[in-house]
């Protein structure tokens, strides 16, 4: 059972963003993933000997965070960073850039003063945005489903493990995910863009109908873990 709260931003979500797409606004989806670098095509043709099995650590290797950004014409052009740690050719070290929390029970009862004085949150992620003449839409908690690049992150991840014959140089995982990208046209986001106006479609007529009736949505070329 969904709550209300989720309900109410999953409608005023798609609401904004028919709107938008009415008008004839360009609509940039944002979001970052990661890779490990020893995740490889675990299985595939192989001789009945050992000369075909791939050499790979039995641990994850290393993790690659990507960042980036498109639409229906494609990626944002010079938007893809890379960040990792110790790993040549990455750009910077996420460890370095993230900021580390307070302990669990101090930032309880800071949200919980926060409420309680009614403070209204601004975020300079949106300040800036405004300043461009840009508007920030963020996803309702749980629905991945409704961001395209989602799909397309698939498609990067495949890419990735089909080319991974050297999952322990560290540095040609940094090229295959760039190789990848180079490869993803706006063919393809643009096929990704329109399967999620269906699902949003449908949220839309279960919240606007009071159509209680539940509906799969099939998750396997989706790339997060809060799906």
């Amino acid at each position: 059972m969904e709550s209300a709260r989720i309900v109410a931003w999953r409608y005023n979500y798609l609401q904004c963003l028919n709107k938008l797409r009415s008008e004839g606004s360009q609509i940039v989806f944002l979001d970052e993933t990661w890779y490990d670098t020893h995740d490889v095509v675990w299985k595939g043709w192989d001789d009945g000997t050992c000369n075909c099995i791939l050499k790979s650590p039995s641990s994850r290797g290393k993790r690659i965070m990507e960042l980036h950004a498109g639409g229906r014409e494609g990626w944002v052009p010079n938007c893809l960073y890379f960040s990792a740690r110790n790993i040549q050719d990455s750009k910077a070290d996420s460890h370095d850039e993230m900021t580390v929390p307070h302990p669990i029970p101090i930032k309880a009862a800071m949200m919980q003063t926060i409420r309680k004085a009614n403070i209204n949150k601004t975020y300079i992620v949106d300040e800036l945005a405004t300043s461009y003449g840009h508007e920030v839409l963020r996803l309702p908690p749980y629905h991945c489903v409704l961001n395209p690049i989602e799909l397309v992150w698939a498609r990067l991840k495949s890419h990735v493990r089909k080319n991974n014959t050297t999952p322990t140089l560290s540095a040609s995982v940094c090229e295959h995910l760039r190789e990848g990208v180079e490869n993803i046209n706006s063919n393809l986001w643009s096929s990704c863009v329109d399967h999620t106006i269906k699902v949003g479609e449908r949220y839309w007529i279960q919240d606007t109908t009071g159509d209680g009736e539940h509906f799969i949505v099939d998750l396997r070329e989706s790339d997060t873990d809060d799906e």
